[in-house]
């Protein structure tokens, strides 16, 4: 795939960061063994939180055995800052029919609620799953951005 292959332009720094992303246990356990950066981008059910668990599992694995660590990035899909949290599940019923209420609140993927129950919520999927990365989509950034900051000052 990658090896033998060569560029006549060099780049500036030693080592050029290496992100790939997928779904599946083949693309995850190839994305930990080379990559440094393995990015999760769930659709439809595989928002699941138990989905997550069987992904991180595969990634984990395929890392050890090749002795690596990579870092763990997600695309969040579905952040809505609103002060109360049910106006919030509302958002993502509409937007994420293939989901329950319970299965949203569980899901990494999905943000939804006050700027404290996202920042909450982002420091457990970090404990939980190790994801050091998350992804915004551009229509959220305004939103998020007072999340980012209320981030910033609790660590």
């Amino acid at each position: 795939m990658l090896r033998g292959e060569s560029c006549e332009q060099r780049p500036v720094q030693r080592h050029v960061p290496l992100h790939i992303g997928g779904t599946g246990p083949t693309t995850l356990a190839l994305a930990a063994e080379i990559a440094d950066t393995v990015g999760l981008a769930g659709p439809g059910r595989d928002r699941l939180a138990e989905h997550v668990d069987r992904q991180i599992g595969w990634i984990r694995g395929a890392a050890q055995a090749a002795n690596r660590t990579p870092e763990i990035q997600l695309l969040l899909h579905t952040v809505a800052v609103l002060p109360h949290r049910f106006a919030a599940e509302e958002i993502v019923a509409a937007r994420l029919p293939e989901l329950s209420t319970q299965e949203a609140r569980q899901s990494p993927y999905v943000l939804v609620g006050s700027q404290g129950d996202i920042a909450e919520k982002l420091f457990a999927v970090q404990s939980r799953w190790g994801i050091s990365h998350f992804t915004i989509r551009f229509e959220a950034m305004t939103a998020f951005a007072p999340v980012l900051a209320r981030l910033r000052d609790q660590n």
